[in-house]
């Protein structure tokens, strides 16, 4: 069995990796259960107990399960993490039974490594669903403490001119970030991956977006590769699979994208869609890394004014 993990910024094309992956015939894909989603309060040691409770009432009120409206749950971290599990596949009554069993089994969510735990329930469960042996899902900085966890993992890191990512974040959503944030941010977790993937005990690849969308079959053949799996044909035709996330798409920001086959549509949308006084910043403040990997620089330079 293989544990997958996606790490991107956002906006860098790790939903549309994990929606490819996730039509692959032995990988189940839960793209953004995210652990911390489970975390205790400040002013509680487990938040397992609460959050079964709010969700077994909120269930209980609820004549059909399918219909359950996540805007009535009051806590909000619950009410995304249940929204994500049922982008996975998992309805939320199944969903609280896995809380039970895992509660009933000596878990708890006090610790990274409990909930990660209850993370793999669900990709296996997942995975047991579609006749799947492998499964994964999207991650934020939590590489280090997965590869400690299982060292086996396997981490796909996406890498897409910053630039296009901004003008995404800019534009799709609501982050309210400045542009200077998003380039120290940017520049800083792909050093980040960068260092923790020379370690010789961690299997990482670099995703380059740009090639994906340009020519994909290479690069999807590549990952494969990587992933000591074979290829297949449904990777590229992923839009056209019986998807989870295409059942439970609701509020996603990529909903449209994944949706529709690879293409290179947004490849270069910094140029429309951000202000040269931005690309200016972007660049002052991550440049270096720009030029290193290949990107080409405007020529774009911050006033003085």
């Amino acid at each position: 069995m293989k544990r997958i993990f996606v790490r991107g910024m956002s906006r860098s094309g790790g939903t549309l990796m994990a929606t490819v992956l996730d039509a692959h015939p032995d990988i189940a894909m839960c793209y953004e259960v995210y652990e911390h989603l489970l975390a205790p309060r400040d002013d509680e040691t487990d938040s397992l107990d609460r959050l079964v409770t709010t969700l077994r009432n909120a269930l209980s009120n609820l004549p059909v399960v399918k219909t359950l409206k996540l805007k009535k749950l009051e806590d909000g971290n619950l009410n995304k993490f249940v929204f994500r599990a049922m982008r996975a596949g998992i309805e939320a009554d199944v969903l609280l039974e896995m809380m039970n069993q895992h509660q009933a089994s000596g878990g708890d969510f006090t610790t990274f490594e409990q909930r990660m735990h209850f993370i793999e329930r669900l990709g296996l469960a997942k995975g047991a669903s579609e006749n799947k042996a492998n499964w994964g899902t999207k991650i934020g900085g939590i590489v280090r403490p997965l590869q400690e966890l299982w060292p086996d993992s396997y981490f796909l890191f996406m890498m897409r001119d910053g630039r296009d990512v901004a003008a995404s974040r800019r534009t799709v959503g609501d982050f309210g970030q400045g542009i200077e944030h998003i380039a120290g941010a940017w520049r800083d977790q792909i050093r980040n991956f960068q260092k923790f993937a020379q370690r010789d005990d961690v299997y990482a690849h670099i995703v380059h977006y740009e090639k994906l969308v340009t020519d994909p079959e290479p690069e999807l053949r590549a990952i494969a590769a990587f992933l000591d799996l074979p290829f297949s044909d449904r990777l590229m035709s992923f839009h056209d699979q019986d998807l989870t996330i295409y059942k439970n798409p609701t509020g996603h920001l990529s909903r449209d994208q994944v949706s529709k086959p690879i293409n290179a549509g947004s490849l270069g949308r910094w140029k429309r869609d951000l202000t040269a006084e931005e690309i200016a910043a972007f660049e002052a403040g991550a440049g270096e890394l720009l030029h290193e990997l290949g990107y080409e620089l405007s020529g774009h330079t911050v006033s003085n004014a």
